[in-house]
């Protein structure tokens, strides 16, 4: 088969991207401070980046 880790590289990323996910989406929700109003609203962006 030409494309033998191709299984493997598609698994990891979307492992990768999952743990990614849920890294952003618990920032997005607990972060505090002065930053906050700042960086809120860079999550949003990330998370939508992620989901489509």
């Amino acid at each position: 088969m030409k494309y033998t880790k191709t299984k493997e590289v598609l698994n990891q990323l979307v492992a990768d991207l999952s743990q990614m996910s849920m890294i952003i989406h618990q920032t997005h929700w607990y972060m505090r401070g002065p930053n906050f109003l700042k960086l809120h609203p860079l999550m949003d962006e990330f998370m939508a980046e992620i989901d489509s």
